[in-house]
Formats: C-alpha cells, sequence, structure tokens
C-alpha cells in the first residue's frame, strides 16, 4: 500500500503569536517560521516599582494620550514636572524596541495604550505629640506604554 505525503498548512494572522491550523504534525522549524513572519500589533515597554505618584504621573499621561511618538517626544522634554521626564524614558524605550526588535524603523508610530497603574505603597512612620505615630504612605507608579504603527489609520 502507497503512503501519501500529508500536507502541513498553516495560517498566518496579524497577531503576536498565530495560531497554526494543523492537518498534521508540524515540525518545530515551521513553528518558529510562522510565529517570525507574524506581524506585531503593539510594541510595549513597562517601568514598575517607580516612585512617584501615579496622580502626578496621570496628569502628564493625558497631555500625551493617542498622539504620535515624535510629537509626544517633544512635549515630554519640555513639560517641567517629574512625571514628564519618567513617562518621555519609558516612552523612549519603545520606541527603541520598535525600530531594534521590530524592525519599524522608518514606520510612522503612534501612542496606542498609555497605562499608569499603582504599585504598592511603602509604608513609613513619623512620630507625634502624645506617643502617637502618623502613618507615611509613599506611592509608586507602574507604567506600561503600547505603540502601533499609524500607518493604517
Amino acid at each position: 500500500m502507497p503512503v501519501e505525503k500529508e500536507e502541513v498548512t498553516s495560517e498566518v494572522e496579524t497577531k503576536k503569536k498565530a495560531p497554526i491550523k494543523k492537518t498534521a504534525k508540524t515540525s518545530k522549524k515551521e513553528k518558529l517560521f510562522v510565529q517570525k513572519t507574524c506581524a506585531v500589533d503593539e510594541v510595549r515597554a513597562e517601568a514598575k516599582f517607580i516612585r512617584i505618584s501615579p496622580i502626578k504621573v496621570q496628569r502628564v499621561a493625558n497631555v500625551v494620550r493617542g498622539q504620535s511618538v515624535e510629537k509626544a517626544l517633544f512635549m515630554l522634554k519640555r513639560l517641567p514636572h517629574k512625571g514628564a521626564r519618567i513617562l518621555y524614558k519609558v516612552l523612549f524605550s519603545a520606541a527603541s524596541n520598535a525600530s531594534h526588535n521590530h524592525d519599524l524603523n522608518g514606520h510612522p508610530l503612534k501612542i496606542s495604550t498609555l497605562l499608569i497603574n499603582e504599585g504598592p505603597r511603602l509604608k513609613r512612620f513619623q512620630p507625634k505629640a502624645r506617643g502617637r505615630i502618623y502613618e507615611i504612605l509613599k506611592r509608586t507608579s507602574h507604567i506600561t506604554v503600547g505603540l502601533k504603527s499609524a500607518k493604517g489609520e
């Protein structure tokens, strides 16, 4: 009885990890090839446990949310807030990730997600009169920046 070769078919979608439709067993090389040829939805950069209140960073983030990367970096460089300096570094890191890791050098990039979340609070105590203590909460922030290519819009 002659054995026929089974064909391997795979479908690439525009997601980070493309699902592979299997009609037969696929090799590891084919799986890696499919994952590398997929288009990237979003390029991200995160900064965690930053010692600034999330409210202070949120105030700056509302100014640049939805802007192009070049315009946002220009604005953040000139704002006189501590949160602007921190957000500038994270946004610059995300743009560098896009150019170095995902080969998006000439593509115009746009800020798609800009999340400012509260991190853990450092608890410190201040002694007060009559043997009492006053609790001081030092807040921290988690900052996440996501970039997308603005070419499709």
